[in-house]
């Protein structure tokens, strides 16, 4: 079985938990934690993962600026998540069409990796 590798970028040490927990049971997987954007773009710079899901409000960085790192990966860039408590970020972050979960959606994050792994397959 193929091991999905996924960066999860959070600062609430509770929404960590509930993430990761949930991602180890939808998925064999292999999970890292960073809870900086600073420590994300760090960790991004030495490791690849297929999966990046990152809160928007960090210390040390924003999910848009991991987000525009992640996009500068010019080779095997991962698919990025953006999740949000702030309904008007959201809105700001449809425009720029990043994928964007709100209030966690654990569901729907799901939903995202597993179609996006499906696209990746062909």
């Amino acid at each position: 079985m193929e091991i999905t590798r996924i960066l999860v970028v959070e600062d609430d040490p509770l929404i960590t938990e509930v993430l990761v927990d949930y991602l180890k049971m939808a998925f064999t997987s292999e999970i890292e934690v960073a809870t900086t954007g600073k420590d994300a773009i760090e960790v991004l710079k030495f490791k690849y993962f297929d999966f990046v899901i990152s809160d928007f409000n960090l210390p040390l960085g924003s999910g848009f600026e991991v987000y525009d790192f992640v996009k500068s990966m010019t080779i095997n860039a991962p698919f990025f998540i953006l999740h949000t408590t702030d309904s008007s970020i959201s809105s700001a972050v449809n425009k720029l069409k990043i994928p964007i979960v709100e209030k966690l959606q654990l569901k729907e994050i799901e939903e995202l990796i597993l179609t996006q792994k499906q696209q990746r397959q062909f």
